[in-house]
């Protein structure tokens, strides 16, 4: 009797060892796909900006007025994806020593 339980308590196991498995792998593959837009969607960014300096040097080289704004607006982009983290407050001065003054003659 112990060896059927214990046998169904193994097979059991081994069904949820699978199941979990495959839960993994499909995490990891939603993880990777992830990854890769994020790659591609950067790949895309940096096309862009290395573009619109081309273009930038190109103005500047035919003498014409520079304008930063659509660089700005990529550069703004691409920083925008991952959030800066909160600025830390300055720390405080500290207290000023008063300076000896000489002694009185």
């Amino acid at each position: 009797m112990r060896g059927l339980i214990g046998a169904g308590l193994i097979a059991w196991l081994y069904g949820r060892f699978r199941r979990l498995e495959q839960v993994i792998m499909a995490t990891q593959a939603e993880n990777q796909a992830a990854v890769d837009a994020v790659a591609a969607q950067l790949g895309k960014a940096k096309a862009e900006i290395l573009a619109q300096i081309d273009a930038l040097e190109a103005a500047a080289n035919s003498g014409q007025t520079l304008n930063f704004d659509a660089l700005r607006s990529e550069a703004q982009g691409l920083d925008d994806i991952n959030l800066d983290p909160p600025a830390e407050p300055a720390p405080e001065p500290e207290p000023a020593t008063p300076e000896e003054t000489p002694p009185a003659a």
